[in-house]
């Protein structure tokens, strides 16, 4: 891989951290529900691989944000690398479809101003 290959990753990944953390300090919280706050539960209670007793894997984001004690500061860890996780998918897709192409941040962020506008 290329110095400059590398520079365009780190810049998409610095772009997507930058948008996450936009949206995690946005008003987006007000919108939690019983199910959007499990995770935080599970994290600060009692940690498994499972969401208490149901069939489904899901738990890495929790086990991330076990050493957070505090409620509040869980929750916004675990919000943050969904929405980091969310924001850095439009910057690889963008690689995917030009795999060889230096304009994958400007494709990225073309890809997500399209969608942030609907």
């Amino acid at each position: 891989m290329s110095v400059r290959a590398v520079r365009w990753s780190w810049a998409a990944a610095l772009t997507a951290a930058v948008v996450a953390v936009w949206m995690d300090l946005s008003p987006i919280h007000r919108y939690h529900t019983s199910d959007s706050l499990i995770p935080v539960l599970s994290s600060l209670y009692h940690w498994t691989p499972f969401f208490w007793q149901q069939n489904r894997y899901g738990s890495l984001i929790p086990l991330l944000s076990l050493p957070l004690e505090s409620p509040f500061s869980n929750l916004l860890f675990q919000v943050g690398l969904r929405l980091f996780a969310i924001a850095s998918t439009f910057f690889l897709l963008a690689r995917a479809v030009v795999p060889r192409s230096p304009r994958q941040l400007s494709s990225g962020c073309f890809r997500w101003s399209g969608f942030a506008t609907r």
